[in-house]
């Protein structure tokens, strides 16, 4: 997505309080989010206690995904919420398109790879990416800012293409996010305001449109659809039926953004948050009581915004392995290892309870060392008292001849 604004097109910020409606929609998307949180919980504990693995998740997008790592942006939400369970990495380049983006999807994938010394290989393992391309592929053509849109068949060949090489380079789950809709009003007043200053077209039409979003939203679930079935055909064997988890699942932005869209146009009513991605509606405008979803721009999330996309996300990996609630520490906690015998805790953490020759090393190099220093601090302990004691002697040289009284003998070397 493009953040460029023209000289003469800013406006004021607008309030920070939402509409009534919207709040009440916010609390529910909560509410439904806090439920998923304790459903998780019912399930169980995680698998165990710690674990040596930290899979890395991968988010690669466009400027929703490099601004969500600003404060209040979903990638910070999402990397607090795995916590040290998971390697969140976000790959976002602001003004790309779905054309774009297989530029660089390879090169955000080696990035994980490097060598150790000792001729050991370490590769941090994707394993699971969130894929949200598609509001700059959905951009109006002829409309103000650069020609970054793509034809919808063009989009979903190259989504279809992405999620195919992700699955390929080993990556086990895939999340396609929908592009979510824009404040259309106000991105038509940026329009005219730059068709007045002659700094864009004369025609001053919005960019955006949702009704045009909201073909390539469906595009989005058609690809993730088919790469389901696909993926549990190759995976587990069999058709595109129950059995296998599907392994490439729907965070439905624009579902989610339309709902609140409805919900605050007709006053607080309808659902938020309930639906589990079937598809949106016909792409109605989002409307002035939800434009505190949008920064200024009305294209780019607000932080209200942001919790809506954080929400979905985390609702799409919960449908996975992946969740954070599925997912153990990393390595034991500080309460469960035994100063004295610490090496129990943290081997049982690696596969068959043993510890890596690269850990073992450097732990027989500390502790060596460790043993060094103690024996330097005896030895030099004794040089001391060697010290202290030939101190002594000098003080009182008349005692070791025995020439003088034994009361001063005393006096002098003690």
């Amino acid at each position: 997505m493009i953040a460029r604004t023209a000289p003469g097109t800013r406006r004021a910020a607008r309030a920070p309080c939402l509409a009534p409606p919207l709040l009440l929609l916010l609390l529910l998307l909560f509410l439904v989010a806090a439920a998923a949180v304790a459903a998780a919980a019912a399930a169980g504990p995680p698998p165990s206690s710690s674990s040596s693995d930290r899979p890395v998740v991968l988010f690669f997008g466009d400027s929703l995904t490099e601004f969500g790592s600003r404060p209040g942006g979903w990638v910070l939400d999402l990397t607090s919420w795995y916590g040290r369970r998971a390697d969140v990495v976000s790959r976002g380049f602001g003004g790309y398109n779905s054309r774009f983006l297989a530029y660089v999807l390879d090169q955000g994938l080696d990035d994980f790879s490097s060598s150790l010394s000792g001729g050991e290989q370490q590769r941090q393992r994707v394993a699971a990416a969130v894929v949200a391309v598609g509001s700059n592929d959905a951009k109006v053509p002829g409309a103000f800012g650069p020609e970054v849109g793509v034809p919808l068949s063009e989009y979903r060949r190259n989504l279809r293409a992405l999620v195919r090489r992700l699955r390929a380079r080993g990556v086990a789950h895939v999340v396609v996010a929908t592009p979510p809709p824009a404040d259309e009003r106000r991105r038509a007043e940026i329009a005219r305001e730059l068709a007045a200053s002659g700094q864009g077209p004369s025609r001053g039409l919005s960019d955006r449109l949702s009704e045009r979003t909201a073909a390539y939203a469906e595009a989005a679930r058609e690809v993730a659809r088919a790469e389901c079935a696909e993926g549990r055909r190759v995976d587990g064997g069999g058709g595109g039926g129950g059995g296998a988890s599907c392994p490439v699942v729907v965070a439905d932005l624009f579902a989610a953004f339309e709902r609140l869209g409805a919900a605050a146009r007709a006053g607080g009513g309808g659902g938020g948050g309930e639906d589990e991605g079937g598809g949106g509606g016909g792409g109605a405008p989002i409307p002035p009581e939800a434009a505190a979803l949008f920064v200024a721009d009305g294209l780019h999330l607000s932080p209200q915004g942001n919790a809506v996309m954080a929400a979905e996300i985390k609702r799409a990996l919960r449908a996975t392995p992946l969740s954070a609630e599925a997912l153990a520490p990393q390595f034991p906690a500080y309460y469960d290892v035994d100063p004295r015998r610490p090496g129990e805790a943290f081997a049982a953490a690696f596969p068959g309870g043993v510890l890596p020759a690269s850990a073992r090393a450097l732990v027989e190099e500390v502790t060596a060392g460790a043993a060094a220093a103690a024996a330097a601090e005896d030895d030099e302990e004794e040089e001391e008292e060697e010290e202290e004691q030939r101190r002594r002697r000098q003080r009182a040289p008349a005692c070791e001849g025995g020439a003088a009284p034994a009361a001063r003998c005393a006096t002098l070397v003690a």
